[in-house]
């Protein structure tokens, strides 16, 4: 006679619920081309991207076939693996320099995106990192005492991404991040940033869930 065991009543589990879900990449192959083709690109200080230089050309994803192409593929991943959707295409694309200025970028997100990301053209060492805040929302420790919850990331007010040159960090477009970099570096930062809608129709006819 087979018998069912139960657990243990001091069985202890974490669960985590309603994550944000964040993806890196670390790009094997750089496409060296690609990216001189970035950096030699047109910027200009436009005032409301803030006074750092930013490409004129603000589709320059499409200036890189192969990079975009890679970038695509991670895409892909990102949208099967983790929201279980269809494919989901580029809309905006752009590139940022700081040079002999203040690695910063204000916290902001992304608007008519469903899926942003940060690729690394050139981060050399002591490049700022990726910064995303928690939503208000979501609240937090109850007891704000560190040693509490250094080991439980679901609990932070923000998390640091670093950069490195060729890296990919996607993310959902509506988390609130930025660059915390106030300190002049003397050498080039260099990211391509990018937006992403669905690719062509969502939903279905049966479910009434059908987007065009």
């Amino acid at each position: 006679m087979n018998y069912k065991i139960k657990p243990s009543s001091d069985t202890f589990k974490t669960h985590m619920l309603f994550p944000t879900m964040v993806a890196t990449v670390d790009n094997t192959t750089i496409p060296q081309q690609d990216h001189l083709t970035v950096l030699n690109s047109e910027y200009v200080v436009e005032s409301k991207y803030g006074r750092f230089p930013t490409t004129r050309n603000k589709y320059i994803l499409d200036t890189v076939p192969t990079l975009k192409a890679w970038i695509q593929s991670q895409i892909d991943r990102y949208a099967t693996n983790v929201m279980g959707s269809g494919k989901l295409r580029f809309t905006q694309s752009w590139a940022i320099k700081h040079e002999n200025m203040p690695q910063a970028i204000f916290n902001h997100t992304h608007a008519n995106s469903i899926i942003s990301g940060s690729y690394y053209i050139d981060a050399p060492s002591g490049s700022e990192a990726l910064t995303f805040m928690k939503p208000a929302s979501v609240g937090g420790p109850i007891i704000d005492y560190e040693k509490n919850y250094r080991d439980k990331p679901w609990l932070y007010n923000q998390m640091k991404f670093g950069a490195y040159t060729g890296r990919l960090i996607l993310f959902p477009s509506n988390i609130e991040h930025g660059v915390m970099g106030f300190q002049e570096m003397k050498q080039r930062r260099c990211v391509l940033a990018f937006n992403t809608w669905f690719d062509g129709p969502i939903g279905t006819d049966e479910g009434l869930t059908r987007l065009e």
